[in-house]
């Protein structure tokens, strides 16, 4: 083994065990937790800001329908990805998730003939 790799999983041990023996350690791995969470978040916004600004001309000229379709296609996909962890436990739960994701797929399909590049 490598000694970057010794190193590497010396590190994680010593974290792990930090967390399991010290008091508040649990605490302390939830606020690194929401910590590398809300990074990842705002990585995300400013991604999808750069895309914006990128693609703006292409989005505005979709017209009104083909921006409203991307629009309620990005929303429906983050709604169902918000809602699969309590969607998918119950039958009906399941049909109306499927059929978001589907409906979403399908309004992003559409804004993309739209576009004329399909």
């Amino acid at each position: 083994m490598a000694l970057t790799t010794v190193r590497n999983v010396a590190i994680i041990l010593g974290i792990s065990a930090a967390v399991y023996f010290l008091p508040g350690g649990g605490t302390a791995a939830g606020v690194v937790s929401w910590a590398i969470f809300t990074a990842f978040a705002v990585a995300l916004c400013w991604m999808a800001a750069m895309l914006y600004r990128r693609f703006r001309g292409d989005i505005y000229a979709l017209g009104d329908t083909g921006r409203a379709l991307l629009y309620g296609g990005i929303g429906g996909l983050v709604i169902a990805g918000a809602g699969a962890p309590t969607m998918l436990d119950t039958t009906p739960g399941l049909v109306v998730w499927v059929a978001i994701a589907f409906g979403s797929v399908y309004a992003l399909v559409l804004a993309w003939r739209r576009r004329g590049l399909a």
